[in-house]
């Protein structure tokens, strides 16, 4: 079995497709998490990282229709 990407990785890896407003979004309220004392790959984190792939493939599903 494969190692797992770390949350912000996920991110990362799909940051380039997103919009600049769902970036910062996601940018903001990971920012405001960890400087709350919680951790950076836990399970608010990886919810970020799925809502940042939702998004993603939704731009590339839109990209393909037009």
């Amino acid at each position: 079995m494969g190692e797992q990407l770390k949350p912000s990785d996920r991110i990362a890896k799909v940051a380039h497709l997103l919009p600049p407003e769902a970036l910062n979004d996601i940018r903001t309220r990971l920012g405001d998490w960890v400087l709350s004392g919680r951790q950076p790959d836990d399970a608010y984190a990886a919810q970020q990282a799925r809502f940042a792939e939702n998004v993603a493939a939704a731009v590339l599903k839109k990209r393909s229709k037009n």
